[in-house]
């Protein structure tokens, strides 16, 4: 049940930070906005959250993030928008999904990976 929370959480995450910076301030489409929140919720779920931060520190885990946020929303995102993403845009939605990522990390730090050992971050 704890993954179920944390991926609607960061679903929820993902979804406000695209619909503002895809829908509001570029007008694409608010239906493959939803699609496209949600392979992005789970590709970063699988390879940020569950591979990454629990063999790293919350630094490594949220600049992985932004960095597969920003080349899938650039790459993939033109295939559910039918319509070319700018870079810039890619990499703006992403540095904001990052700085919720980091909050993000620290709650499955918490609430997922409660009993791992934990290394100090490193500055």
């Amino acid at each position: 049940m704890k993954h179920v929370w944390a991926l609607l959480i960061k679903a929820a995450m993902v979804f406000v930070v695209l619909f503002i910076v895809l829908n509001w301030m570029n007008d694409y489409r608010v239906g493959p906005t939803v699609a496209f929140a949600l392979l992005l919720t789970g590709l970063s779920y699988l390879i940020g959250d569950l591979a990454i931060l629990p063999n790293a520190n919350n630094i490594v885990a949220t600049l992985a993030d932004i960095g597969l946020n920003t080349f899938a929303i650039w790459i993939i995102g033109p295939f559910f928008f039918g319509a070319f993403v700018p870079f810039s845009t890619a990499l703006l939605a992403s540095v904001i999904i990052g700085v919720g990522e980091w909050f993000f990390h620290q709650y499955m730090e918490r609430a997922v990976f409660p009993n791992r050992e934990k290394e100090p971050e490193r500055a």
